[in-house]
Protein backbone atom coordinates (compact mmCIF):
# COMPACT_ATOMS: atom_id res chain seq x y z
CA UNK A 1 0.00 0.00 0.00
CA UNK A 2 2.87 2.43 0.88
CA UNK A 3 6.75 2.04 -0.89
CA UNK A 4 8.54 -0.25 2.19
CA UNK A 5 11.45 2.02 1.42
CA UNK A 6 12.54 4.73 -0.72
CA UNK A 7 15.10 6.25 -2.90
CA UNK A 8 17.38 9.01 -2.00
CA UNK A 9 15.53 11.71 -3.37
CA UNK A 10 12.09 10.83 -1.79
CA UNK A 11 13.98 9.98 1.57
CA UNK A 12 15.48 13.37 1.66
CA UNK A 13 12.12 15.01 1.08
CA UNK A 14 10.36 12.46 3.90
CA UNK A 15 12.92 13.55 6.46
CA UNK A 16 12.60 17.36 5.88
CA UNK A 17 8.75 16.87 6.27
CA UNK A 18 9.42 15.35 9.72
CA UNK A 19 11.96 18.12 10.45
CA UNK A 20 9.22 20.52 9.49
CA UNK A 21 6.49 18.96 11.77
CA UNK A 22 8.82 18.51 15.01
CA UNK A 23 10.31 22.31 14.68
CA UNK A 24 6.75 23.91 14.28
CA UNK A 25 4.48 21.87 16.70
CA UNK A 26 7.21 20.56 19.16
CA UNK A 27 10.36 23.29 18.80
CA UNK A 28 13.71 22.65 18.12
CA UNK A 29 14.76 21.41 21.68
CA UNK A 30 13.19 18.04 20.22
CA UNK A 31 15.66 17.62 18.08
CA UNK A 32 16.28 13.79 19.76
CA UNK A 33 12.79 12.90 19.05
CA UNK A 34 13.21 13.80 15.56
CA UNK A 35 16.55 11.93 15.22
CA UNK A 36 14.19 8.79 17.05
CA UNK A 37 11.39 9.52 14.40
CA UNK A 38 14.02 9.16 11.56
CA UNK A 39 15.65 6.21 12.40
CA UNK A 40 12.32 4.07 13.78
CA UNK A 41 10.22 5.06 10.46
CA UNK A 42 12.75 5.55 7.66
CA UNK A 43 16.31 4.20 8.39
CA UNK A 44 15.95 1.03 10.04
CA UNK A 45 12.76 0.38 8.00
CA UNK A 46 14.92 0.91 4.46
CA UNK A 47 17.68 -1.32 5.65
CA UNK A 48 15.34 -4.41 6.79
CA UNK A 49 12.99 -4.08 3.95
CA UNK A 50 15.48 -4.38 1.29
CA UNK A 51 16.99 -7.17 2.80
CA UNK A 52 13.47 -9.10 3.33
CA UNK A 53 12.07 -7.73 -0.20
CA UNK A 54 16.08 -9.20 -1.82
CA UNK A 55 14.86 -12.92 -0.95
CA UNK A 56 11.26 -12.58 -2.26
CA UNK A 57 10.74 -14.18 -5.59
CA UNK A 58 7.40 -11.58 -6.65
CA UNK A 59 7.21 -8.33 -5.35
CA UNK A 60 3.88 -6.64 -6.47
CA UNK A 61 3.34 -3.25 -5.56
CA UNK A 62 -0.32 -1.59 -5.57
CA UNK A 63 0.63 1.26 -8.04
CA UNK A 64 3.20 2.27 -10.31
CA UNK A 65 4.29 4.85 -7.44
CA UNK A 66 5.69 2.24 -5.51
CA UNK A 67 7.97 1.48 -8.19
CA UNK A 68 8.76 5.58 -8.79
CA UNK A 69 9.44 5.94 -5.13
CA UNK A 70 11.54 2.84 -4.03
CA UNK A 71 13.84 3.12 -7.36
CA UNK A 72 12.97 -0.60 -7.81
CA UNK A 73 10.92 -0.21 -11.32
CA UNK A 74 13.03 -3.68 -12.58
CA UNK A 75 12.34 -5.07 -9.33
CA UNK A 76 8.66 -4.51 -8.00
CA UNK A 77 5.79 -5.36 -10.31
CA UNK A 78 3.02 -2.48 -10.53
CA UNK A 79 -0.06 -2.66 -10.86
CA UNK A 80 -1.62 0.25 -12.26
CA UNK A 81 -3.11 0.66 -9.91
CA UNK A 82 -4.27 -2.85 -7.83
CA UNK A 83 -6.87 -1.00 -5.88
CA UNK A 84 -10.36 1.00 -6.09
CA UNK A 85 -12.58 1.66 -4.16
CA UNK A 86 -15.71 -1.24 -3.94
CA UNK A 87 -19.72 -1.44 -4.67
CA UNK A 88 -20.32 0.11 -1.07
CA UNK A 89 -18.10 2.68 -1.18
CA UNK A 90 -19.78 4.01 -4.76
CA UNK A 91 -23.37 3.83 -3.31
CA UNK A 92 -22.23 5.79 -0.08
CA UNK A 93 -20.81 8.20 -2.58
CA UNK A 94 -23.97 8.36 -4.38
CA UNK A 95 -26.07 8.90 -1.65
CA UNK A 96 -23.89 11.78 -0.38
CA UNK A 97 -24.41 13.10 -3.76
CA UNK A 98 -28.03 12.92 -3.40
CA UNK A 99 -28.50 14.37 -0.23
CA UNK A 100 -25.62 17.09 -0.55
CA UNK A 101 -26.05 19.54 -2.78
CA UNK A 102 -24.60 22.96 -1.54
CA UNK A 103 -20.97 23.72 -0.74
CA UNK A 104 -19.96 26.16 2.24
CA UNK A 105 -17.46 28.31 3.58
CA UNK A 106 -14.86 25.65 4.37
CA UNK A 107 -11.79 23.99 3.20
CA UNK A 108 -11.29 20.29 4.09
CA UNK A 109 -7.69 18.56 4.82
CA UNK A 110 -7.43 15.67 3.23
CA UNK A 111 -5.46 13.72 5.03
CA UNK A 112 -4.60 12.34 8.64
CA UNK A 113 -3.44 15.38 11.07
CA UNK A 114 0.35 14.35 10.85
CA UNK A 115 3.66 15.10 9.77
CA UNK A 116 3.99 12.88 6.64
CA UNK A 117 0.39 14.20 5.83
CA UNK A 118 1.70 17.78 5.95
CA UNK A 119 -0.93 19.20 8.86
CA UNK A 120 1.75 21.67 9.39
CA UNK A 121 1.77 22.72 5.72
CA UNK A 122 -2.20 22.47 5.69
CA UNK A 123 -2.18 25.73 8.80
CA UNK A 124 0.54 27.61 7.28
CA UNK A 125 -1.16 27.35 3.70
CA UNK A 126 -4.29 28.17 5.46
CA UNK A 127 -2.95 30.94 7.46
CA UNK A 128 -2.17 32.28 4.25
CA UNK A 129 -5.64 31.88 2.71
CA UNK A 130 -7.24 33.68 5.89
CA UNK A 131 -4.86 36.72 5.24
CA UNK A 132 -5.88 37.00 1.78
CA UNK A 133 -9.68 36.71 2.35
CA UNK A 134 -9.80 36.98 5.62
CA UNK A 135 -11.58 35.02 7.91
CA UNK A 136 -14.65 33.54 6.15
CA UNK A 137 -13.47 30.30 5.82
CA UNK A 138 -12.80 27.29 8.17
CA UNK A 139 -10.22 24.53 8.03
CA UNK A 140 -12.21 21.18 8.80
CA UNK A 141 -9.58 18.54 9.81
CA UNK A 142 -10.80 15.06 10.47
CA UNK A 143 -9.72 12.04 12.02
CA UNK A 144 -8.46 10.46 15.71
CA UNK A 145 -6.01 11.96 17.43
CA UNK A 146 -3.78 11.57 20.48
CA UNK A 147 -4.69 14.62 23.17
CA UNK A 148 -0.89 15.54 22.79
CA UNK A 149 -1.01 15.98 19.17
CA UNK A 150 -4.13 17.99 19.32
CA UNK A 151 -2.74 20.35 21.98
CA UNK A 152 -0.10 20.99 19.43
CA UNK A 153 -1.74 21.48 16.72
CA UNK A 154 -4.06 24.11 18.76
CA UNK A 155 -1.07 25.82 20.32
CA UNK A 156 0.54 26.32 16.48
CA UNK A 157 -2.81 27.10 15.40
CA UNK A 158 -3.17 29.94 18.04
CA UNK A 159 0.60 31.17 16.80
CA UNK A 160 -0.61 31.44 13.68
CA UNK A 161 -3.99 33.19 14.38
CA UNK A 162 -5.95 30.89 12.86
CA UNK A 163 -7.54 28.82 15.68
CA UNK A 164 -11.38 30.72 15.70
CA UNK A 165 -11.45 28.75 12.07
CA UNK A 166 -9.88 25.56 12.79
CA UNK A 167 -12.48 22.35 13.14
CA UNK A 168 -10.90 19.57 14.41
CA UNK A 169 -13.61 16.91 14.58
CA UNK A 170 -12.27 13.77 16.10
CA UNK A 171 -13.28 10.83 14.76
CA UNK A 172 -16.71 10.74 12.39
CA UNK A 173 -18.09 8.16 10.55
CA UNK A 174 -17.79 7.58 6.76
CA UNK A 175 -20.64 9.05 5.95
CA UNK A 176 -20.15 12.58 7.71
CA UNK A 177 -16.78 12.67 6.56
CA UNK A 178 -17.63 12.05 2.80
CA UNK A 179 -20.58 14.73 3.13
CA UNK A 180 -17.91 17.14 4.66
CA UNK A 181 -15.69 16.68 1.42
CA UNK A 182 -19.10 17.03 -0.75
CA UNK A 183 -19.27 20.61 1.12
CA UNK A 184 -16.22 21.67 0.89
CA UNK A 185 -15.26 24.33 -1.55
CA UNK A 186 -11.77 22.76 -1.53
CA UNK A 187 -9.57 19.81 -0.79
CA UNK A 188 -5.71 20.55 0.41
CA UNK A 189 -4.02 17.70 0.41
CA UNK A 190 -0.36 18.43 1.62
CA UNK A 191 1.20 14.96 1.67
CA UNK A 192 4.00 13.47 1.23
CA UNK A 193 3.43 9.74 1.28
CA UNK A 194 1.11 7.70 -1.04
CA UNK A 195 0.57 4.87 -3.00
CA UNK A 196 -2.88 5.47 -4.31
CA UNK A 197 -4.74 8.17 -2.29
CA UNK A 198 -8.62 7.15 -2.05
CA UNK A 199 -9.12 10.88 -0.36
CA UNK A 200 -8.61 12.33 -3.83
CA UNK A 201 -10.83 9.82 -5.91
CA UNK A 202 -13.46 10.50 -3.12
CA UNK A 203 -12.96 14.20 -3.12
CA UNK A 204 -13.27 14.03 -7.06
CA UNK A 205 -16.41 11.83 -6.74
CA UNK A 206 -17.79 14.37 -4.94
CA UNK A 207 -17.38 16.93 -7.27
CA UNK A 208 -14.98 18.57 -4.79
CA UNK A 209 -11.54 20.24 -6.37
CA UNK A 210 -7.89 19.32 -5.15
CA UNK A 211 -4.67 21.02 -4.21
CA UNK A 212 -2.04 18.89 -3.99
CA UNK A 213 1.69 17.97 -3.65
CA UNK A 214 3.66 16.60 -7.00
CA UNK A 215 4.37 13.54 -5.58
CA UNK A 216 4.40 10.43 -7.66
CA UNK A 217 1.10 8.84 -6.77
CA UNK A 218 -0.37 12.01 -7.68
CA UNK A 219 1.73 13.22 -10.63
CA UNK A 220 1.06 9.66 -12.22
CA UNK A 221 -2.45 9.31 -11.66
CA UNK A 222 -4.46 12.53 -11.30
CA UNK A 223 -2.07 14.98 -13.33
CA UNK A 224 -4.32 15.38 -15.81
CA UNK A 225 -7.45 15.59 -14.74
CA UNK A 226 -9.54 18.59 -14.12
CA UNK A 227 -10.33 19.92 -10.80
CA UNK A 228 -6.75 18.57 -9.46
CA UNK A 229 -4.08 21.20 -8.68
CA UNK A 230 -0.66 20.17 -8.31
CA UNK A 231 2.50 22.57 -6.96
CA UNK A 232 5.89 21.84 -6.16
CA UNK A 233 6.40 19.64 -2.82
CA UNK A 234 7.25 22.37 0.56
CA UNK A 235 6.02 24.81 -1.74
CA UNK A 236 3.02 26.52 0.75
CA UNK A 237 2.61 29.88 -1.19
CA UNK A 238 1.56 27.67 -3.71
CA UNK A 239 -0.29 25.63 -2.09
CA UNK A 240 -2.05 28.39 -0.90
CA UNK A 241 -2.55 30.33 -3.84
CA UNK A 242 -4.30 27.64 -5.99
CA UNK A 243 -6.53 26.83 -3.27
CA UNK A 244 -7.36 30.85 -3.19
CA UNK A 245 -8.06 30.78 -7.07
CA UNK A 246 -10.33 28.29 -6.69
CA UNK A 247 -12.40 29.62 -3.54
CA UNK A 248 -12.81 32.40 -5.43
CA UNK A 249 -13.71 30.90 -8.63
CA UNK A 250 -18.13 30.49 -8.99
CA UNK A 251 -17.66 27.07 -10.48
CA UNK A 252 -14.61 24.38 -11.01
CA UNK A 253 -15.11 21.83 -13.66
CA UNK A 254 -13.69 18.42 -11.61
CA UNK A 255 -13.22 14.98 -13.81
CA UNK A 256 -14.24 11.62 -12.24
CA UNK A 257 -11.53 9.63 -12.15
CA UNK A 258 -10.47 5.92 -13.57
CA UNK A 259 -11.90 3.26 -11.60
CA UNK A 260 -10.93 -0.33 -11.91
CA UNK A 261 -13.43 -3.41 -11.30
CA UNK A 262 -11.58 -5.06 -8.31
CA UNK A 263 -12.73 -8.47 -10.64
CA UNK A 264 -9.74 -7.24 -12.77
CA UNK A 265 -7.01 -6.52 -10.29
CA UNK A 266 -7.94 -9.67 -8.56
CA UNK A 267 -7.42 -11.82 -12.12
CA UNK A 268 -4.32 -9.86 -12.75
CA UNK A 269 -3.40 -10.38 -9.49
CA UNK A 270 -3.79 -14.30 -9.77
CA UNK A 271 -2.10 -14.75 -13.12
CA UNK A 272 1.04 -13.07 -11.38
CA UNK A 273 1.28 -15.65 -8.34
CA UNK A 274 0.30 -18.72 -10.82
CA UNK A 275 3.45 -17.50 -12.79
CA UNK A 276 5.65 -18.11 -10.01
CA UNK A 277 4.58 -21.15 -9.04
CA UNK A 278 4.45 -22.78 -12.37
CA UNK A 279 8.39 -21.98 -12.29
CA UNK A 280 8.27 -23.72 -9.09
Amino acid sequence: QLPPFYKKSRLKAIKRAIKLYYDNLYGKVKKEMINFYRTLLVNLSNYNSRKILNKINLKIGISKAICEETGYESEIYCMDPGVSLDDTDLALIGKVNEVVKEKRNFIIFGGRPDALKGIVEGLLAFKHITTRLGGNFKLYITGNISDLVKQRIIRFSKRLGILDNIVLTGYISREERLKLVKEAKVMIYPSHIDGYPYAIVESLLLNTPVVAYNIPAIEIYFKSLSGVYIVNEFDVEALSSETINILTQNRVDVDIPRLRSWHDIIEEEIKLISSIIKKY
